[in-house]
């Protein structure tokens, strides 16, 4: 087995791995080496690269709780965006989120008052029925929110060039890290043929970092389950991203319910359909056992929790019934674009986590602490969109905890750092 020495060790080379590693190298105050480990044959090749092509608002997320630091990080990495992407990898597209029933329209406006806290200086309106009808005559609708500065971003081209900008970093490609082993004086990570000696670790690793987390004997009393979903293309019946606000759609997982969104390329289609997944790596889906496996292993008693949570288990149930079949995403698309056409192709998106604790759900991209570890166990919020402010707080705060100071930049506005208190889960090994 091979041996490497570094200062710091980051698992996971999606958005979050790579954006931590830039910003550990550019703020450092003394050089540091980094080990990024990925168990794809190439980097940006999961959820990150195959989920959301979207540069997105902070419509969804609440100032006057948890959330706030997701709003913060989204519109701070939409600057950071525009600012690093090349004229091709990023094209202003705009975004219409649109009430399918007048009484709707409530959560819209909240909507509108929530982005005008985070990005007030951003092009953004609330508009009308007959509005709507003149932008995109194929939508069917009650009014809605024009968002004029969303975009449409080849994120895997923008991370995978990042990384060519990265200082001291040695990447190990298509292994999978399986265990973690923290020590007093380091951190030791063993992957299928290397065994990494670290200062400190990161567990950026999405549907698997609650399973490395466990082997560390952390978060025993949490459980996740997966789930992946699938994307059909549609004819060019659209011209912007659309969300779509109805009674029918969860407001606790506003990520499963299908949107239309328009791809760098020009593609245009329409997902998610989710579906439960039997483990957590992009190398396999895994089968039917491996689900049952999973949902049975323990502990239990917190997915026990999913059979009384209506919302999630009605919109998997229903989604699932019909498995790889299209007719879930048309009988939910009726509702804002009814003549909808959806082209024979579909194609299988990256996973989730979706981590459970003993009272239900836990808040998404909680993260749990210890000397020398660093576990973000469900990173869906604040997305792709606000990865970047978002990596350069948890920067930020390891070289605080390392001792090392930070040289300030100017190339993304800094969120505050107590706002990611919240989601720290502080434990010992």
């Amino acid at each position: 087995m091979n041996e490497i020495k570094t200062n710091i060790a980051i698992i996971g080379g999606g958005a979050l791995g790579i954006t931590l590693a830039f910003w550990l190298s550019k703020i450092s105050k003394i050089d540091i080496d980094v080990v990024l480990i990925d168990e794809n044959k190439e980097l940006v090749s999961g959820t990150s690269g195959t989920n959301s092509f979207m540069l997105q608002s902070p419509l969804f997320y609440d100032p006057d709780s948890y959330q706030k630091v997701f709003g913060h990080a989204v519109c701070s990495s939409r600057k950071f965006w525009y600012k690093f992407s090349d004229k091709a990898q990023i094209k202003k597209i705009g975004t219409l989120e649109i009430a399918v029933q007048e009484e709707m329209l409530k959560v819209i406006e909240t909507h509108y008052k929530w982005n005008s806290f985070y990005c007030p200086d951003e092009k953004f309106k609330m508009v009308s029925k007959n509005e709507i009808a003149s932008l995109e005559p194929n939508l069917s609708s009650f009014g809605g929110l024009l968002l004029e500065d969303d975009a449409t971003v080849d994120y895997r081209s923008v991370l995978q060039n990042m990384v060519e900008k990265i200082k001291n970093i040695k990447i190990l490609k298509n292994e999978l890290a399986l265990k973690i082993n923290e020590k007093n004086d380091g951190v030791e990570v063993f992957s299928e043929n290397y065994k990494i000696l670290a200062d400190f670790v990161v567990n950026t690793t999405g549907p698997g970092a609650l399973k490395l987390a466990h082997k560390m004997g952390l978060g025993k009393n949490l459980a996740d389950i997966y789930v992946g979903s699938y994307y059909w293309k549609t004819e060019p019946m659209f011209n912007h991203h659309v969300f779509a606000i109805s009674k029918t759609s969860s407001p606790k997982f506003p990520y499963l319910y299908p949107y239309l969104s328009v791809l760098y390329d020009g593609t245009r289609e329409i997902g998610p359909k989710p579906f439960l997944v039997g483990q957590p790596y992009y190398r396999k889906y895994g089968d039917g056992w491996e689900l049952v496996r999973h949902l049975f292993s323990p502990p239990i008693r917190p997915k026990l929790k999913l059979l009384f949570d209506k919302e999630f288990f009605n919109i998997i149930a229903k989604a699932g019934a019909s498995l790889v079949s299209e007719s879930y995403i048309i009988e939910k698309a009726k509702e804002f674009i009814p003549n909808l056409k959806l082209l024979n192709q579909k194609r299988l998106a990256g996973k989730r986590s979706i981590i459970i604790g003993e009272k239900g759900f836990i808040e998404p991209s909680k993260m749990i602490k210890t000397n020398r570890t660093l576990h973000v166990l469900q990173y869906y919020e604040p997305g792709v969109t606000g990865t970047p402010a978002f990596a350069h707080a948890l920067a930020r705060l390891i070289l605080v905890w390392l001792g090392i100071k930070e040289i300030e930049t100017d190339e993304i506005e800094p969120i505050p750092l107590n706002e990611i208190d919240p989601l720290l889960v502080k434990m010992n090994i």
